[in-house]
């Protein structure tokens, strides 16, 4: 069986059977609070607020901005507001 190492957004290191992963990426938000906005611009329409903890979806990134997901919402969000990229 495969393994990976992993870590979580605390810093804790594990290891995980490849079978457990998903090829999809996925991001947690670290910002006490973040929008997510149309387009990859400050000034851009806000689409939605999260909190802290929130997980979306990472589609693609940029370098200061990443497209994100989840069932109900998409946008682009500041990369510095979010781990897992």
């Amino acid at each position: 069986e495969n393994w990976k190492k992993v870590v979580d957004v605390n810093g804790i290191t594990g290891w995980i059977s490849e079978s457990q992963l998903s090829d999809k990426s996925y991001v947690i938000v670290t910002a006490p609070q973040e929008f997510i906005f149309k387009f990859p611009n400050k000034n851009s329409k806000k689409v939605a607020k999260v909190k802290k903890n929130f997980i979306l979806e990472k589609k693609k990134c940029n370098d200061n901005w990443c497209f994100i997901k989840n069932e109900k919402i998409e946008g682009w969000m500041r990369k510095k507001a979010l781990w897992g990229i």
